[in-house]
């Protein structure tokens, strides 16, 4: 059996959900393609369904080490020359979206990454009204770590994604890399994900708390460590000032999470060992617009 494709997720204490997405998928691909799950110190049973998926590859780490980190050694045991990445929270609805990819992927060398059509919402809309506003694909700047697909080369190119990293921006630093490698990224609203998040949950204070501090922290690395000058010092005022601003004022306990991210970024940077993207090639990167991180067809129908 040859392998020509990877689909990967990675899980943290969410077996409902996993058990879901691994259902989805499986009814959806062949033989050719491998999925691999990494269980990210998973402490609610999720190991269980290792005997539910004899078919699938389990990694499992004692210890969470963060998506990041997590991705990086599961794409160690990827056989595929394309690499698909789901959360444990989403799945492909588009069923022919192996073959659709690796055709895309085919007709276009300098392509590196897909960034797929992401409906984020606890139940998918019907049929009919998913097939309206598609929209256009276009060359864009990142991926969303809930559904996209890279090729081998282009991954491998980029160096992966960081260790230094827990969760949130890691998307943003392998699509530079790669696009400093001359692999480019696309959004492909051809190809539909349902990301089954729950948004009511999503906007409770600690969870916010928790994703800003992260976001912020990856942000702030991100700029010292790969900008160069003086695209680094504009984008870290931008940042600062903007994060500050926008939130520091939320209440005096989200005034501590920007204090204590913005000096826990400047000490772990002294750290961390990156070479600066160059001028000219991260200009053109940030010019690239972002993909449609979150597309709702309910506003699209009612326009």
């Amino acid at each position: 059996m040859s392998i020509n494709a990877s689909i990967c997720i990675v899980t943290h204490n969410r077996k409902a959900e996993l058990k879901l997405t691994l259902d989805k998928v499986l009814e959806l691909i062949d033989t050719n393609t491998e999925v691999i799950v990494g269980l990210d110190g998973c402490t609610d049973g999720t190991n269980s369904l290792k005997s539910e998926f004899p078919n699938v590859i389990w990694i499992e780490f004692p210890k969470n080490i963060g998506a990041s980190s997590a991705r990086r050694l599961v794409y160690e045991k990827a056989k595929g020359d394309y690499i698909f990445g789901f959360d444990d929270d989403s799945h492909p609805v588009t069923g022919d979206f192996v073959k659709k990819t690796i055709q895309i992927f085919n007709n276009n060398p300098h392509l590196g990454i897909l960034a797929f059509r992401i409906y984020n919402g606890l139940h998918l809309p019907e049929a009919q009204i998913l097939d309206k506003g598609i929209g256009n694909s276009y060359a864009c700047s990142e991926f969303a770590g809930c559904g996209y697909a890279i090729t081998r080369k282009a991954y491998l190119v980029s160096g992966g994604f960081p260790k230094w990293m827990h969760i949130y921006g890691e998307e943003s630093y392998v699509s530079l890399k790669a696009f400093e490698k001359g692999y480019h990224c696309s959004y492909e609203p051809s190809i539909l994900v349902h990301h089954r998040i729950n948004k009511e949950a999503r906007s409770s204070d600690g969870y916010q708390k928790f994703r800003f501090g992260l976001q912020l922290k990856n942000n702030l690395v991100l700029f010292l460590k790969l900008y160069p000058f003086p695209l680094n010092i504009r984008s870290l005022i931008k940042c600062t000032f903007h994060n500050f601003f926008k939130y520091g004022f939320n209440s005096f306990a989200w005034h501590i999470v920007f204090w204590e991210t913005l000096f826990s970024a400047l000490k772990d940077s002294l750290h961390i060992s990156e070479s600066k993207v160059a001028y000219a090639v991260l200009s053109d990167w940030m010019k690239l617009p972002l993909p449609v991180f979150d597309w709702n067809p309910q506003k699209i129908s009612n326009a």
